[in-house]
């Protein structure tokens, strides 16, 4: 059935409706007549309460036909009044009333603050949001994961005849940053379908985006998303610790970021143990978290013989990362005076020009087998 909505309408309605109840109490006295005639013969056989009961009987059928009129009436009038009245406006679009609710909006990670607490965002926007620029993101944390909806006001209908919204065709992504109560810690962040549809490296400046302490697929996820390529070392799960180049870096889009998932990668006991049967004391030294410059695990080295360091050695699961902080490192040696020996995952930092004697035994335990960081899981 197709609901009436203009006034003309309503009063043709209306009129027919009438009609229908004048017709309808014809027939109901009729009706009533023959029941009153034949109460009436059975009057003189039976007596007068047969008279009363056809009187009540007449009184029940008007009543139930016209009841049953206003309320098909009512069914068909009362959502076409609904209808007329059109939607309840709440905001102003430029000179016009018009009505704007909150709907879900499509998100993509692209990284990470530099406190490792905040979640770098943006939202699709425009159409029929008209750029208001209003994302609201709601957070659920737990020990496991990260849930994320972002939603924004949308215009869904206009003061205007048919309150029909002309959305213009223009998308836009809003940035919007999500604070969590502690860092990510490697915990997943809820996928966007957007990261997979959308080219978001076309939004950003050629710089590195932050990812560590993301869980590994959101790390490439942000990379893959903003056009580089990714490269892993270290464990299977855990957060990111490190990444190459540095965050924030302007590089071209076609570079490889490597990536170093996990900790102690590498064999501490065993290292402590090589130097001391050397007869070299190693103290061993874990990074701090979100320190981008430190290496994954560091060795100081003392001889029984002086409490001055005799060296530094800085062990690197991603060998990019040791080349790349070995030019740094040779530029501190040479202000004071000290010598630099590299393999690809291990720096050495001589305090003191080392004898040949000492130099071999502690390449032979840093340059070997456990100076390379552990197999993967």
């Amino acid at each position: 059935m197709r609901l009436t909505s203009s006034p003309r309408q309503l009063r043709g309605l209306l009129r027919q409706i009438a009609l229908s109840v004048t017709v309808t109490r014809a027939e109901s006295d009729l009706a009533s007549r023959d029941l009153l005639t034949g109460a009436a013969t059975g009057a003189r056989i039976g007596g007068v309460g047969k008279i009363r009961h056809a009187t009540r009987v007449r009184a029940a059928v008007g009543a139930a036909v016209v009841g049953s009129l206003l309320a098909t009436s009512w069914a068909l009038i009362a959502p076409s009044l609904v209808a007329a009245q059109g939607p309840e406006y709440n905001a102003k679009c430029g000179q016009l009333d018009c009505r704007v609710e909150r709907k879900p909006a499509a998100w993509g990670l692209v990284g990470v603050g530099s406190d490792l607490r905040t979640l770098k965002l943006v939202y699709e926007s425009g159409g029929c949001s008209h750029g208001r620029g209003d994302g609201r993101a709601t957070v659920t944390e737990t020990t496991t994961g990260i849930e994320i909806a972002v939603d924004e006001e949308e215009v869904v209908a206009i003061d205007t005849p048919d309150h029909v919204v002309s959305c213009p065709g223009d998308v836009r992504f809003e940035p919007l940053l999500v604070h969590l109560d502690r860092p990510v810690g490697g915990r997943p962040i809820t996928r966007s379908p957007l990261l997979a549809s959308v080219g978001l490296w076309a939004l950003f400046p050629r710089e590195v985006p932050r990812v560590l302490d993301l869980a590994p697929g959101d790390a490439i996820d942000v990379l893959s998303s903003q056009g580089f390529g990714v490269r892993r070392y270290g464990r299977r799960a855990g957060p990111v610790t490190f990444q190459t180049p540095r965050p924030g870096r302007r590089v071209d889009h076609r570079v490889v970021v490597g990536l170093t998932v996990g900790r102690h990668l590498f064999r501490k006991r065993g290292l402590e143990t090589c130097m001391t049967k050397a007869g070299i004391r190693a103290v061993a030294a874990d990074p701090t978290p979100g320190d981008a410059d430190a290496p994954d695990m560091e060795l100081v080295l003392y001889t029984p013989r002086r409490p001055k360091p005799l060296a530094f050695v800085a062990l690197y699961a991603d060998p990019a990362r040791a080349t790349q902080r070995a030019l740094g490192i040779r530029r501190h040696a040479r202000a004071f005076g000290g010598q630099v020996a590299r393999s690809t995952h291990s720096t050495i930092v001589w305090t003191d020009p080392p004898s040949a004697k000492l130099s071999r035994k502690v390449h032979r335990c840093v340059f070997g087998h456990l100076g390379r960081p552990l197999p993967r899981p």
